[in-house]
């Protein structure tokens, strides 16, 4: 997830230092927008429409 984090605009250096839940927080929001503003769905763990 660090990978990806850097890919959209981390620092190196904080996205290697954040916890996981950090990154797991930065990944949805970031592929969010990629998916075109999708909803994650905790309980299902998924991207669903609005």
């Amino acid at each position: 997830m660090q990978a990806y984090a850097i890919k959209n605009g981390v620092p190196y250096d904080v996205a290697h230092v954040m916890d996981d839940w950090e990154l797991l927080a930065h990944a949805i929001v970031f592929a969010q927008f990629d998916n075109g503003n999708k909803e994650w769905d905790w309980e299902g763990m998924k991207f669903i429409e609005r």
